[in-house]
Formats: C-alpha cells, sequence, structure tokens
C-alpha cells in the first residue's frame, strides 16, 4: 500500500493537484484560516474549500484520512488564536460538527509510522496516561479515544497543556494539535513494543519544504511548495519518504 500525505490547507485548494485516486490520501488537518485571503481564497471560499474536502472523503471513505489540527478545532471549541474567523465562526462550526465523525485525531500506518497535526511528545503522553511503548496503531487509537472523550479532550487544550510563559506550543506537554518541531525533535522520541523507531510525520509549522530530521518529518510546505508525501516501506519494513510534486 501507498500513502499520500498533504500538509496543512489554510483554504488553499492546491490539494486538488496533490491528491492521488490509486493511494491513500491522508490530510494533515487546519482546513481552515488562511494566512492571506487576498491572495488564496476569500473568507467564505475556505468553507467552500473545505466542504469539497469533505465530499472528497465521502467519495472515497476507504482511501481518504481526514485529520483534526488546531485551527479547526478552535471554532468547536471557541478558542480564539491567530487569524480566527469571527464572520463565519458558527459556520465552520456547524460544517465540522455534522461531519465530525469523518475526522479523527491520528492515524498509524502499520507499526512504525505515527500521523498526528502537530506531533507527540512522550511528556504529553505521560500526561494522557498513554503508555509509550507502543505500536502506532495501539498510539493512534489511544489519542483518537482522548478526542472522542469528553472527559479527556482538556489533554488537548492549550489552558491545560502549555506552561505560564508559552504561547504558540513550545511546552514538553503540547497535544498532538500544537507542539512546535524543536520541541518535537527534543522530546518525540518514540519506539515501539519491538524497539523499533516509530516515525512521525507532522503538520502544523510552516516550512519552504518537506524536511526530515532524525525520526521526524515536517510537511507543512503548501504555502511555498505545494508537495505531497509519498510513503511506502522497503523489503526491510522500514518507511521510505518521498516528496511529490503537484
Amino acid at each position: 500500500m501507498t500513502y499520500n500525505l498533504i500538509g496543512d490547507i489554510h483554504g488553499r485548494n492546491s490539494w486538488r493537484q496533490l491528491v492521488r485516486t490509486d493511494m491513500i490520501n491522508i490530510f494533515l488537518g487546519d482546513y481552515l484560516d488562511p494566512y492571506d485571503r487576498d491572495d488564496l481564497q476569500a473568507a467564505s471560499a475556505e468553507y467552500d474549500n473545505l466542504q469539497d474536502i469533505i465530499r472528497f472523503k465521502q467519495q472515497y471513505p476507504d482511501t481518504t484520512v481526514l485529520l483534526l489540527g488546531n485551527h479547526d478545532l478552535h471554532y468547536l471549541w471557541n478558542e480564539h488564536y491567530s487569524r480566527y474567523n469571527a464572520q463565519y465562526a458558527e459556520r465552520h462550526a456547524q460544517l465540522i460538527r455534522e461531519h465530525l465523525h469523518l475526522f479523527q485525531a491520528a492515524y498509524a500506518i502499520g507499526d512504525r509510522v505515527l500521523v498526528t497535526h502537530a506531533g507527540v511528545t512522550r511528556p504529553w503522553l505521560q500526561l494522557a496516561g498513554i503508555s509509550e511503548q507502543q505500536s502506532a496503531s495501539r498510539l493512534a487509537e489511544a489519542i483518537c479515544r482522548c478526542m472522542d472523550n469528553e472527559g479527556a479532550r482538556h489533554l488537548f487544550s492549550v489552558e491545560a497543556t502549555f506552561l505560564p510563559d508559552d504561547s504558540c506550543g513550545i511546552s514538553p506537554t503540547a497535544s498532538p494539535i500544537w507542539v512546535r518541531p524543536y520541541t518535537l525533535l527534543d522530546y518525540g522520541a518514540l519506539t515501539n513494543h519491538r524497539g523499533e523507531t516509530i516515525y512521525q510525520v507532522v503538520g502544523h509549522t510552516q516550512i519552504s519544504q518537506i524536511m526530515q530530521f532524525d525520526s521526524c518529518v515536517f510537511i507543512d510546505c503548501l504555502g511555498t511548495m505545494p508537495q505531497s508525501l509519498q510513503i511506502t516501506f522497503n523489503a526491510a519494513g522500514e518507511p521510505i519518504f518521498t516528496p511529490l510534486p503537484a
């Protein structure tokens, strides 16, 4: 099986040139809140763009995965931060709420690759009461359960996971929708139950092109270079990460 991972959308429609119908497409969230609405899309068009992504998921339900990002969830949770669109807030929230069953917080590719919006740190797993040394698939299941459980949902909130002097997700306990790359590189080294490295693929923080550092692959690059990430596996079961141009 071949996987095609697409970074943060933020209102852009370049995903149309990046999806592959012969692969499993995984969107890493942040569908809303364009950086420049004049350059990307009008405020109302970001809503239409997300509707089209939802329709794509409905058309290809078995080969499309929609993850949630912080810029999607703040409409559901009424958290106001950068580029929050007050004019369309209720409309955005209603669209996500009606189709929430199509979205998830994490996804695993076998035992070795964990995909979330921002990444998973060991301190956050400890805060959430999730054992570190599990397969990527079990970690993804545990993360999704936290998101789906109202009693555990605070584990994704800014208030519960940020240190007092943190305003952007640099805390070691920052959640899988918030943690920043430098913190993830310091605290995100994970191994599965066999002691094998778990590779993390994340978006959330803009970069110029898809980059890999140690066991982390960062793919939030649609603002500068429209490309997706192809994942295949070699005969030894090691993942192969290949950037694909639009």
